[in-house]
This record gives structure tokens, C-alpha cells and sequence, in this order.
């Protein structure tokens, strides 16, 4: 079995992350909430704040443009409170 990666193989993965970086800063970015909801099957977003939407951090895929609202509007929620 071959083990190693091809130039094509590099390449088409790399499309393939920039058409799922496209579709999550598209479709899943609220410009109202700034944040990144789930999408039903649908298409159309859960408006439920969760975890997931972290993953954009992660990924490495918030353009420079919306990282500062984003974490911002992150300090400033509460989304688990711990006290009435």
C-alpha cells in the first residue's frame, strides 16, 4: 500500500479546506452576534450558542476581520451562568 501523500493529493485537501473555510464563514457567521452557529439540515442556522462554534478558533479559519468581535462578544456573554 502506498504511504505517502502526492502533490495532487496535498493539493486537492487544500481545496477542499478552502471550500469548508468558505462555507462556515458564509453560512454559520452571524454578523449580528458574532459568533458562528450550527445549520440545520435545512439551512438554516440553529440559534444556539454552543462549544462547536469554537472550532473556528481551532481551525485557524476566523478571518482577521471578525477576531476581534468575536472574542469580544465572547467576554462579555454569559453562557453558562454559575448564579442566579
Amino acid at each position: 500500500m502506498h504511504d505517502e501523500l502526492t502533490a495532487v493529493d496535498i493539493q486537492k485537501m487544500q481545496e477542499e479546506i478552502d471550500h469548508l473555510t468558505q462555507i462556515v464563514n458564509e453560512r454559520l457567521w452571524s454578523e449580528e452576534d458574532a459568533f458562528y452557529y450550527d445549520e440545520w439540515r435545512n439551512g438554516q442556522r440553529s440559534g444556539v450558542m454552543s462549544i462547536a462554534a469554537y472550532w473556528a478558533l481551532l481551525a485557524e479559519i476566523v478571518p482577521p476581520e471578525r477576531m476581534e468581535r468575536f472574542i469580544a462578544a465572547q467576554t462579555t456573554r454569559t453562557f453558562f451562568p454559575c448564579s442566579p
